[in-house]
């Protein structure tokens, strides 16, 4: 900004205020009254462009700051599913359509990395089922912990209130780390912290989803995140607007219930139309042994 003063106040300008001739000095003392009064003028229009300028480079750097710390990973949501929905393999008929290991094979084809689960997958992957972590005489404070920085990927859980015993610090080599509030116990921790098992907190009571996704940027660099279900933490990222891409494998197979899980879920209540402004197809593959795969861009109207 200061060169851009300089090159404001240049000779043309210095020029026309000091060395252009008149024919008597009347003339020349008026040109230089008046001379003096433009320049007075352009320099107080050129200070206030500056303060302007400035003014509004630090309002955009502010909001810039702001922006920043609001990042979140890039979310693609990534399921398998019957025709009508649902998402309990063990459920599909007929079962010679059901597609071994289709799940994982896409998984990796997306590109793999990060991924996220909810509070019954986590306990479907724990194995400390149906026990509780020791008591413990230990006060730990809320704040996140880390058993290590750098795996070569998260398995990421949300568990609100702390209900899986994990008895195991990884899954498939992708190190466990489970997002908590501050209502969880401080056995519970202990535990957590005795199994190597890196948390994180996101509110007091309930998970803040999109806290919670800002943490996972700012605290350990995840840009791009899988959500895999279940339909439960799929619904629920989805209502808060935090779904950026829908990768939906859709099975020539049935469930035909209306008791299994879907892919997105509310669970009993009726929470109304899901809060989705467009969804944009961008890509449609017909895979081996007749599955669909589609890829949809989604907007959002609560993000």
């Amino acid at each position: 900004m200061a060169m851009s003063l300089r090159n404001m106040l240049a000779p043309s300008s210095r020029c026309s205020a000091f060395t252009c001739p008149a024919s008597s000095s009347t003339a020349t003392a008026s040109g230089l009254v008046f001379s003096a009064r433009a320049l007075a003028s352009a320099v107080s229009t050129i200070v206030l462009a500056w303060a302007s300028v400035n003014l509004g480079m630090v309002f955009v750097l502010s909001m810039g700051s702001a922006k920043l710390s609001r990042m979140k990973p890039y979310v693609i949501c990534h399921m398998v599913c019957s025709v009508d929905g649902r998402i309990r393999g063990s459920r599909q008929r007929p079962k010679a359509n059901v597609i071994p290991d289709l799940f994982e094979r896409l998984h990796e084809q997306l590109g793999g990395g990060s991924w996220l689960c909810g509070r019954v997958t986590a306990q479907e992957f724990a194995k400390g089922k149906g026990l509780a972590y020791p008591p413990t005489d230990q006060v730990l404070p809320r704040e996140n912990w880390f058993a290590q920085r750098k795996p070569q990927a998260w398995g990421i859980f949300l568990d609100a209130h702390g209900k899986a015993v994990w008895h195991r610090s990884e899954i498939g080599g992708d190190a466990i780390l489970v997002i908590l509030t501050e209502a969880v116990s401080d056995a519970h921790l202990a535990g957590l912290r005795g199994d190597g098992i890196s948390y994180i907190f996101a509110g007091k009571t309930a998970i803040d989803l999109a806290a919670a996704l800002e943490t996972l940027n700012r605290e350990l660099g995840i840009e791009r995140l899988m959500l895999e279900g279940g339909g439960g933490a799929n619904g629920a990222l989805l209502r808060a607007g935090l779904i950026d891409e829908l990768s939906l494998v859709i099975n020539p197979t049935i469930d035909g219930s209306s008791g299994a899980p879907t892919v997105f879920n509310s669970g009993d209540e009726d929470l109304g139309p899901a809060p989705i402004e467009s969804m944009t197809l961008t890509s449609h593959e017909v895979l081996d042994g007749g599955a669909v795969w589609l890829r949809y861009k989604l907007t959002s109207a609560a993000a």
